[in-house]
């Protein structure tokens, strides 16, 4: 297998240059937005078969006493028998641990109860996170993420100021565009926040993709005319204060004039619970199918994200785990947050960049947000 990694201003060069490079059977295996265009890495060729697998052959090599002859009887490896149990974790200590990461405690004893009442008082360590998780699904729901469900589909991206609207339009068109060969048109209908038009026409530009702007609702209806023959119509809508009423019926008209299939709502995972169910409230009317937490990267205590679930009775799609386009979004993973949950600590601080990432980092930021 040949892989090439190639960078260029915008997406169809940097296609262009593979398809010369390594023919037009090439296989994409990552893209990603990084400063001044786009970076593609591809690959031409079969990946080769992997050997047989033989365990029993392996073990042998490994320690002949723990397998007999082929056709003969297994003998004991010695010491087997002072061999330690295998560990566990009892729920009490589940608990805790839940509670350590922000988890409310009466929140995080009914999820032991559940659990100890499928697996017993003690559950492997291996077991725990996927069993807790199908524990949170079955009350949450099982996340889903955006689908192509018409031609086109239109999905509204809505939330308070800053809450990484814009970046997260980004980022859905960069996954869809690049990693799924979907066609995606952009519309701002965020005519409110300084710089919004901006950042989303360099995304666009980046990715090469048609940006329509509408700041009236004879410019929506026309902006929709045009990117209706793509297979996504992401909108960004302009940020809107929960508790400001014109700011929200005015977002509701935006709602009800798209009649979109999917409504995102962006929530900084940093918000405290009480004030994300109220935000989730306020943003109801809009037929908000999806929350999004963001910044979950920079959340002390993620833990807050299982308090946010039991409380509204919307699931969550996507998360936002940091500013990079687009390989910091990903679909929601009730397993990953839970081992995040069960760690002994608070995560370690990140370490300190070298003063190449930091000039990196800014230069990314001076386009994304989180």
């Amino acid at each position: 297998m040949r892989i090439k990694k190639v960078a260029a201003p915008t997406v169809a060069e940097a296609m262009a240059r593979v398809r010369a490079e390594l023919g037009p059977d090439a296989v994409i295996l990552n893209s990603s937005v990084r400063p001044g265009g786009v970076e593609v890495t591809a690959a031409r060729g079969e990946v080769a078969a992997a050997p047989e697998h033989r365990p029993e052959a392996g073990r042998r090599a490994q320690n002949p006493a723990a397998v007999g002859p082929a056709h003969g009887p297994a003998r004991p490896a010695a010491g087997d028998a002072d061999r330690s149990p295998a560990p566990v974790l009892a729920v009490e200590t589940i608990v805790g641990r839940l509670v350590a990461h922000g988890v409310e405690e009466v929140l995080a004893r009914a999820l032991g109860a559940s659990l100890a009442d499928r697996h017993g008082n003690q559950v492997s360590p291996d077991l725990a996170p996927s069993a807790l998780a199908e524990v949170l699904e079955g009350e949450a729901g099982r996340p889903r993420p955006v689908g192509l469900e018409a031609r086109p589909t239109v999905v509204l991206v809505a939330g308070p100021s800053g809450s990484g609207k814009t970046t997260l339009v980004a980022k859905l068109a960069a996954q869809f565009s690049l990693l799924q060969g979907a066609s995606v048109s952009l519309v701002n209908a965020d005519s409110v926040r300084a710089g919004a038009a901006a950042q989303l026409e360099a995304f666009a530009g980046i990715l090469d993709l048609p940006l329509y702007h509408a700041a009236t609702a004879g410019e929506l209806d026309a902006a929709m005319s045009q990117a209706g023959a793509a297979d996504l119509v992401l909108v960004d809508s302009p940020g809107a204060n929960p508790g400001n009423l014109m700011h929200l019926a005015q977002l509701r008209g935006l709602a009800e004039s798209l009649a979109p299939h999917r409504v995102l709502l962006c929530l900084p995972a940093t918000t405290g619970v009480a004030e994300a169910a109220h935000t989730v409230s306020r943003f109801q009317p809009l037929g908000v199918t999806d929350l999004v937490p963001t910044r979950v990267d920079e959340a002390a205590y993620r833990g807050n994200l299982i308090n946010l679930s039991a409380r509204v009775a919307v699931p969550f799609s996507y998360w936002s785990l940091g500013p990079h386009v687009p390989e910091d979004l990903a679909v929601f993973s009730w397993e990953k947050l839970v081992r995040w949950c069960l760690r002994e600590t608070a995560w370690p601080a990140a370490a300190p960049a070298t003063g190449a990432q930091e000039a990196g980092s800014r230069e990314v930021q001076g386009v994304a947000g989180r």
